[in-house]
Parts: C-alpha cells; structure tokens; sequence
C-alpha cells in the first residue's frame, strides 16, 4: 500500500492475541467480597459525622462549605488514624510497663483524695463557713468542689487508659 507523504498508514491488529487470558481471570468470590469491603467504607465514610455549626460555617460562601466538611472529615479520620497508631505504639512499646505502673500509682492516689476532699467539704458544711483555714492556708469550698470534680474526671480517664492496658479495676485497688 502506498502511502503519501503526511497520510496515515491504519494500525495492524493481530486477530491472534499472544496474552494468556488467564492473567487477568478474576475469582468471582474474592470480586464480590471486594465489593462489599468497598460499599462498607463508602457507607462508613458518608455517615462519619461532623459537629459543623452555621455560624462557624458562616463566613465560607455557601458554594463551598460542603467541600469545606469534606475536608474537615477526611483531617478527622487522618488524626483518628494517627491516635490509633500512638495508641497500638504504646501498647507495644518497651515502656509499657512503666505506664501501667504510673497509672495505678495515681488511680490509687486519686482514690484516697476523693473521700479525704469529701471529709473536708463535710467539715465546712458542717461548720457552715465557705472556707477552711490550716496553718494559715485558707481553703475554699468551691476549691475543694472542683478538686473532687478533676478527680473524678481524672479517674475516668485513667479507667479508659486501664481497658487500653487490660488492667483489671479491683486489682490496681487491692491493698488499698
């Protein structure tokens, strides 16, 4: 075939392909289960949900205040993420051991200040005054309120950090 000068010669296609078909045959089981894992993280991440306010979203032109909660999500599952690996870190790190140790010592401490704030706060209820003076320090009620009140919070954080170890609650409080 001749051909002139600028014209485009057609491309030959082998009607005899040399490729194995069996490379690229898809087991139709393993198919389907990709399939689901892939439905369940869309479903997973469309219903992640955000706290997103108007007036926090006030100043962002309303055009692009869905692409501004994409973003804020996909930075909450990222910083997820990175929690999640510290904390899988931290279970298996060489320190684990002195962690758990600093956890009891202070669950146990935080359980002795409790009822000790208690008895003080009974003291002044008791006395009926807002504060408490020992040698020459002057405590006030509402100090010893929100002491009880951080210990408490204190107590359920190091709960949670307990689940995270295995500790067990009534051994770290055996000998008490």
């Amino acid at each position: 075939m001749e051909t002139q000068k600028g014209s485009i010669e057609p491309i030959k296609v082998d009607e005899n392909p040399t490729i194995s078909e069996k490379k690229f045959e898809v087991n139709f089981e393993k198919y389907q289960q990709f399939k689901s894992w892939q439905a369940k993280a869309i479903d997973e991440y469309e219903n992640y949900k955000i706290n997103a306010p108007e007036d926090v979203l006030e100043p962002v032109p309303r055009t692009l205040r869905d692409q501004l909660k994409i973003m804020a999500k996909n930075e909450l599952i990222k910083l997820e993420q990175e929690m999640a690996k510290q904390k899988l870190v931290d279970l298996n790190t060489p320190f684990r051991y002195k962690r758990e140790e600093e956890i009891k010592i202070d669950f146990r401490n935080f359980q002795r200040q409790i009822p000790h704030c208690e008895a003080k706060l009974k003291q002044m209820e008791e006395a009926s005054t807002d504060f408490y003076v020992e040698n020459k320090l002057t405590t006030h009620a509402f100090d010893v309120r929100r002491t009880i009140d951080k210990l408490n919070s204190e107590l359920k954080l190091l709960e949670l950090e307990m689940d995270l170890y295995g500790m067990d609650k009534e051994e770290v409080l055996k000998d008490l």
